[in-house]
């Protein structure tokens, strides 16, 4: 379209495009080729009309704008400058149709028709970050312009059509109508994305994302009372366009700050989020979402008083108070719920996020994760007896709680022991005092376990698990469910419509137990088993002080900090065991190769030695491999005959360090049960041929379970003379 010498095809397509422009209401402005900068002190006050529009743009080479305000009806320009607001604005912004750019800068211009002209005295507002935050006092970067021509200085845009001065052809992405939209809608929605584009350059590093999110979501919530799916949609653009993977869990937790507001219960302003984001980007952000400050307006000592009264309230006297004292304040009851809220915070400020619950700050200075893992390894030692691969395996483990966001899988780490009294108390506890966030418990239901999670991201120590979870198939699938971050989730319907919310279940969890678990969690699990210790063998006592490891805590937070970017592209080489046991020792195999060292070694020897065995699954599994043994004990496929039902009942029976002689409620395994525990599989008792050929009762063939025997059983059988051998 563009020649860069004389008057030929852009002189004719520039006089083309104004007279396009007169007819859709617009003042077209005659701007040098290659420049912004109109033609003319006075551009402002040209009459430009179809009449004379030829004397403007009289065959020279240039360039075509066009005068935004009154002299174009209105026309308003949002004017992206950075690559965050031009990704952001899809979200954040008023959909149009009339939309243009540049190669390098496409969809930076978004058209409207508005009132501002009228209501604003500037020709443009200007979003520009702080010059401290910039990095140049003199040039602080603009991240958008809102365009709107007011006042004698005017304002214009270079429309498509124009090359601009870097040689790039601006032209139209969407040459549709722009949309009307109020004025003080439009300004509003632009403070917003200024205000994400600005989150999102600086966008906290991974170990505080989520804190990060919460507060964001409590200060919207709190001081602009915003719904929760504004927030969503806020925080979760944001945290898309910063790079975050985990983009709708930051939206979703932002979001749950409108549940506590209406509660009653405290959510973050702005003194934490200056805490969290900084002080020039949170004071910028909440200017530029025109948010008033913290305090907003000020209280008298007489309501100061009915304030704090109405915040030492239980939730119903609260509830039942919280109208009339609103209607005797002269206040909304929004406005004297978020004052109530604000000297909560005041009164408790532990309730915001429980002290315990505090990440702690990262080390000063980087660390070294050889020495590192091996000071945990001598704390653990000093407390409880480990064998070297449990210890080995639980120092890598503390190291992997600090840098959980790295890793696509979160093992359980499960401490059992045959009998009471062997230390696995005393080992939850020196792991707290190691791990980030711990909350510990003895008893815990699914709503409160995936709702902890969901909220503050803990590492979950539950102890005394034998007590509560054998016949609670929910909770197992809430624990379960944690496993793998994609699948970390459920779902459950709350609030007054009961709208179905989603619950992530992503955590470091350490469960203890007497004895063993449910084969689902066990196979998530690195199995830590105990004994008692012998009269010889000596450890200390777990300090008093909950802080006595805080500077080993403080280090492992700046190793997983520093390292996390390398642990989530890490590929470690994993030992021969089955594929949930590679995935439950790859984060752990990725930190020791991080460390360095023997490291590597020590823990692929731990991985091979604690979990490189497959011990028996479920019952199905167990009911197979002694079928096999009986199979082949029996010479049952080279003689061409099967066993009867009851004789593999009787059999079973006498197998003394199996599950069948007490199968059910201390009565041994019945021909029912064994058909039960097959079906799963497709294999369905029939009528055999028994030793002899005879054709006898129901039973099974060897033939039955071929495929499954080969999917669920590699190894083959021992040859039945080597079992009676033994």
């Amino acid at each position: 379209m563009v020649t860069p010498k004389g008057g030929g095809k852009q002189a004719r397509d520039a006089l083309t495009t104004a007279r396009a422009f007169l007819k859709r209401g617009w003042k077209p402005v005659p701007v040098p080729h290659r420049e912004k900068r109109p033609i003319g002190d006075r551009w402002q006050k040209q009459q430009i009309t179809t009449a004379n529009v030829a004397q403007h743009f009289d065959g020279q080479c240039m360039n075509i704008g066009v005068q935004l305000g009154h002299a174009s009806g209105g026309l308003t320009d949002v004017d992206l400058d950075c690559e965050e607001a031009i990704l952001l604005a899809q979200d954040l912004l008023p959909a149009t149709d009339a939309i243009f750019g540049r190669d390098s800068k496409p969809c930076s211009h978004w058209l409207y028709v508005t009132d501002l002209c009228d209501t604003e005295q500037k020709a443009v507002i200007r979003y520009s970050e702080p010059k401290v935050l910039a990095g140049d006092l003199n040039n602080p970067a603009v991240l958008v312009e809102l365009r709107i021509g007011a006042g004698d200085k005017g304002a214009h845009t270079v429309a498509p059509g124009s090359m601009h001065p870097n040689g790039e052809q601006i032209s139209w992405e969407y040459e549709g109508e722009p949309a009307q939209v109020s004025g003080n809608h439009l300004k509003k929605r632009v403070g917003y994305l200024a205000a994400a584009a600005l989150l999102v350059r600086h966008y906290p590093n991974a170990g505080s994302r989520h804190e990060a999110a919460l507060v964001l979501g409590g200060v919207l919530a709190r001081m602009l009372e915003m719904d929760a799916d504004d927030i969503k949609r806020f925080v979760s653009a944001i945290a898309d366009v910063a790079g975050d993977e985990e983009w709708e869990e930051r939206g979703r937790s932002a979001a749950g700050a409108v549940d506590l507001l209406k509660r009653g219960q405290p959510t973050p302003g702005l003194p934490r989020m200056r805490e969290v984001w900084g002080y020039e980007v949170a004071d910028t952000v909440t200017a530029w979402l025109n948010i008033v400050g913290d305090h907003g307006a000020s209280v008298s000592d007489a309501d100061a008083e009915r304030i704090d009264a109405l915040a030492k309230l239980d939730p119903m006297e609260y509830d039942r108070q919280l109208k009339v004292a609103a209607r005797q304040l002269g206040v909304r009851t929004k406005t004297l719920e978020r004052e109530v809220a604000k000297r909560r915070e005041e009164l408790a400020p532990a309730n915001t996020e429980m002290a315990f619950l505090q990440a702690p700050a990262p080390w000063a200075e980087p660390v070294d994760g050889d020495p590192l893992l091996t000071e945990i390894c001598e704390v653990l030692r000093r407390h409880i007896i480990l064998s070297e691969s449990c210890c080995v395996a639980i120092a890598l483990w503390c190291l992997h709680s600090h840098a959980h966001d790295a890793a696509r899988h979160s093992p359980i780490l499960f401490v059992s022991s045959p009998t009471k009294r062997c230390g696995k108390t005393n080992l939850l506890s020196t792991i707290s005092m190691i791990v980030p966030k711990p909350l510990s418990a003895t008893n815990v239901t699914p709503a409160t376990i995936f709702r902890a999670i969901d909220r503050w991201r803990p590492t979950m120590l539950i102890d005394e698990m034998d007590t509560f979870i054998s016949d609670k198939s929910e909770l197992r699938g809430v624990l379960n469910s944690g496993h793998t971050r994609s699948q970390a989730y459920v779902i459950r319907c709350v609030g007054e419509d009961s709208l179905p919310k989603q619950f992530s279940t992503w955590t470091p969890k350490v469960f203890a137990a007497i004895g063993s678990m449910h084969p689902t969690l066990e196979d998530r699990s690195i199995m830590i088993n105990l004994k008692r210790k012998l009269p010889s063998e000596e450890v200390s006592r777990i300090p008093k002080d909950r802080n006595a490891y805080l500077e080993l805590q403080r280090k492992c937070a700046r190793w997983g900090n520093d390292h996390l970017e390398a642990l989530r592209k890490a590929n470690p080489e994993l030992p021969e065991m089955n594929d949930r046991a590679r995935d439950n020792w790859e984060p752990l195999l990725a930190i020791a190769e991080a460390c360095g060292g023997d490291w590597p070694a020590r823990a692929r020897d731990a991985a091979l030695r604690l979990s490189g065995i497959d011990e028996d699954e479920t019952l199905g599994i167990q009911l197979l491999q002694d079928l096999q043994w009986l199979f082949s004990l029996n010479n049952c496929e080279q003689l061409g005959h099967g066993l009867s039902s009851g004789d593999i009942a009787t059999t079973l029976a006498q197998m003394e360090d199996r599950p069948w002689p007490e199968f059910s409620h201390g009565k041994p395994v019945t021909p029912r049960a064994i058909a039960k525990l097959l079906k799963p599989w497709k294999i369905f008792p029939k009528q055999v041929k028994v030793r002899g050929g005879k054709w006898g009762p129901n039973g099974y063939e060897p033939r039955q379970f071929k495929g499954v025997f080969r999917r669920y059983l590699p190894e083959a059988p021992q040859e039945a003379s080597e079992v009676q051998n033994q």
